[in-house]
């Protein structure tokens, strides 16, 4: 058996924990919007025949893999309509810096007494927020990144922090408020399902052990399960 047939082994069964399932059509959509095509495209059966050449995989594996993000697409909608009506929040402002050492002045000028509104418009690298006082508004628990929750859920209101990124930036938050049961942003509730899909696929991808699939093309394995359940 090839590599993608540790896909079809595993995301089937993984899908019917959550109960959902793909049929024909949906695969055949996603893999026409994989091409670039529309479903009546006189060009399908040609594109799709170069698109397995492209990718060394044959037509049965390449459904399989298609049908896999299927069944991540539906799985994190549904893991979208099941989210709470409220949820942990905190109301945070950023002022996103170069590095940590303009984070480092930053927090001794807050410190001193600084406005956070006008050090936010003058010094904020994040476009998106610096024009608003780096006001993020009401972030849930469960959208950032772990370590980062961790910290910010962590201060007082009113407290400020410098938290160094990998790339060498640095970000100085401010918690304005928190509340234990503030109703989730219509705009926040697709990454929150994300971030819940991420985790969810990480524990199935490391219940797939590719050799109970294959006995000699193992990087094939891989390729495919990463392929089949890559969150986007």
């Amino acid at each position: 058996m090839r590599g993608a047939g540790a896909v079809d082994h595993g995301h089937r069964r993984f899908a019917q924990e959550q109960g959902v399932a793909a049929s024909e059509d949906d695969i055949k959509n996603a893999i026409v919007a994989r091409l670039g095509l529309t479903a009546d495209d006189p060009n399908y059966d040609a594109r799709f025949q170069d698109e397995l050449v492209r990718s060394g995989l044959t037509e049965d594996e390449y459904k399989q893999m298609a049908e896999a993000a299927v069944l991540i697409d539906k799985i994190r909608q549904q893991m979208e309509d099941g989210l709470p009506a409220s949820v942990e929040s905190v109301h945070l402002r950023q002022i996103e810096l170069s590095d940590e050492a303009a984070a480092d002045d930053v927090v001794k000028q807050l410190q001193a007494g600084a406005d956070f509104a006008a050090l936010a418009a003058e010094k904020s690298l994040d476009t998106t927020s610096k024009d608003k006082g780096g006001d993020l508004g009401w972030i849930p628990r469960g959208y950032l990144d772990k370590s980062l929750e961790d910290t910010v859920f962590a201060l007082e209101p009113g407290k400020v922090q410098s938290v160094p990124t990998q790339s060498g930036a640095a970000s100085v938050f401010l918690v304005v408020e928190k509340a234990q049961g503030q109703p989730i942003d219509a705009d926040k509730k697709a990454r929150l399902a994300t971030t819940a899909l991420q985790k969810w696929v990480d524990e199935k991808k490391a219940q797939l052990d590719v050799k109970e699939f294959v006995s000699q093309d193992e990087d094939k394995a891989r390729w495919a399960i990463e392929r089949a359940y890559s969150v986007t």
